[in-house]
């Protein structure tokens, strides 16, 4: 009688191949236990080389930017043999839409750019054309028009001039861009213009903020709340009002009780009520953002996300600081 015969693992994944069996082609690929990194890249290497569009998101899955998985180095190593029709729709489609395709954000890699751009050349530029048209905004037909001018042909110049009367300015000075590169003049001089356009724009809005700002700080106004904010000299007064005094440098309050109170317990209860309308006070706190100059509020500072470097409360306007306090 003769001895059973066993596969040995790297002829049982070439098997698993022939059946199309993504699954275990994938557990092989991504599993946490000891497996010798043969194994690993021969998994990778069938999955890579199936042809097959569920196969190319298990591989995807395993390779993604953010994924730390035992099975990416292997996945990543595959990649350049993935080829075929079947990898190049896959690839359009996971541009159409990523997360459906083993991608957990909006933006894929850029292999899966290079593999639409050179397995589907043809129905990535169908994708282009039709994205122009679609609603609402797609962050990423930017992407596709900017990837689309890597390309030649009379049909991708026909694209481009459709883009380029988009909407959208910044799709149309990628799309002019792309014209210009191929001896377009007249794209080149509506480039120029579309620039010189976007600068004055900028400008004005410059100019729009710094008036903002101005306005904001003589009126003393919050720039995020929109809430009056009180100078030192006003803090310390109404703090005053209350049964506060403020030391206006270091900022420390100490209740005094004023008018007649009843007992210590009548005492407790005037310092409670002094406390409270301290605190209301004291919210309105008016400071400075050294980096933009608006004004805002202590409430507004206290809710804000820590910067990195000053320690201090970011600014809610412009995110950078610190903050001074508002003296007059």
């Amino acid at each position: 009688m003769g001895l059973l015969r066993r596969d040995t693992p790297l002829k049982k994944i070439e098997k698993l191949k022939k059946r199309h069996n993504v699954r275990e082609l994938r557990t092989y690929l991504t599993s946490h236990s000891t497996i010798d990194e043969e194994l690993r890249e021969a998994a990778a290497l069938a999955l890579a080389t199936m042809d097959d569009a569920a196969a190319m998101t298990a591989l995807a899955s395993a390779v993604r930017q953010q994924n730390r998985n035992p099975g990416r180095d292997a996945g990543l190593k595959a990649l350049p043999a993935a080829r075929g029709p079947a990898v190049g729709e896959w690839a359009v489609n996971a541009l159409r839409n990523p997360s459906q395709h083993g991608f957990g954000f909006d933006f894929p890699d850029d292999w899966v750019w290079s593999l639409a751009l050179e397995c589907a050349p043809e129905r990535f530029i169908d994708m282009v054309e039709a994205s122009l048209n679609e609603e609402p905004e797609r962050e990423m037909r930017r992407m596709y028009v900017q990837r689309l001018t890597s390309l030649d042909g009379d049909r991708i110049t026909e694209v481009l001039r459709a883009a380029a009367r988009h909407k959208r300015a910044d799709i149309r000075e990628y799309a002019l861009e792309g014209l210009a590169a191929r001896g377009d003049a007249e794209a080149a001089e509506a480039l120029s213009e579309l620039r010189r356009a976007a600068k004055e724009a900028r400008a004005a809005e410059a100019v729009r903020r710094a008036a903002e700002v101005r306005t904001s700080a003589a009126a003393r106004i919050c720039a995020a709340c929109g809430r009056k904010v009180l100078t030192t000299e006003e803090f310390v007064a109404a703090a005053r009002e209350v049964g506060f005094v403020v030391d206006p440098i270091t900022g420390d309050a100490t209740f005094t009780a004023s008018g007649v109170v009843s007992g210590v317990g009548g005492l407790l209860d005037a310092e409670r009520e002094g406390q409270r309308r301290y605190d209301e006070i004291e919210a309105t706190r008016g400071y400075v953002c050294g980096a933009c100059g608006r004004p805002h509020c202590t409430a507004c500072l206290m809710k804000a996300p820590q910067h990195p470097e000053t320690r201090g409360p970011r600014c809610p306007s412009c995110r950078e600081g610190p903050h001074a306090i508002l003296s007059s």
